[in-house]
């Protein structure tokens, strides 16, 4: 792919009241975006909160009562703190979307998103060109208040 191509999805995946949906894929050279949104039951946006509970939060990331941005926490015995996602995965790298090519081979890209209900996953690489066939695996065990697969 020698130009920018985008590409619409209408790929869903539910699971505990949850959907995911990926509605279009912008693909480069070296970079893909895909928009995605996460709604409940009632195909609203779901809201944007976490579950505390049993945290040592530093930072709720609200303003004026709403939630506005990822809070962080004291893990026990780590220095520093962590950022609670709101996407999340309890893999080590707590990375929850990599990409892959058509082997299952991981591919190397830096990874950015804006880790709300709504947003666009960015995954970058180093200028390597990508392969022509790439696939969008997800890890996550909780989205915001709800944990699970």
């Amino acid at each position: 792919m020698d130009k920018t191509d985008k590409l619409p999805l209408n790929e869903k995946i539910t699971n505990q009241g949850l959907t995911i949906q990926f509605s279009e894929v912008y693909v480069e050279d070296s970079k893909v975006l895909v928009h995605y949104k996460i709604t409940g039951e009632d195909r609203k946006p779901v809201t944007y909160e976490f579950d505390t509970r049993g945290l040592n939060v530093i930072y709720d990331g609200k303003k004026n009562g709403k939630q506005v941005e990822n809070l962080t926490y004291q893990e026990n015995g780590l220095d520093g703190f962590s950022v609670l996602g709101f996407i999340s995965t309890g893999k080590k790298d707590r990375l929850p979307f990599t990409l892959t090519d058509t082997d299952g081979n991981v591919i190397n890209t830096g990874i950015a998103e804006k880790d709300q209900p709504e947003g666009v996953l960015a995954f970058v690489t180093s200028g390597t060109k990508l392969p022509e066939s790439i696939r969008l695996n997800m890890n996550i065990d909780r989205i915001g208040a709800t944990k699970g697969s």
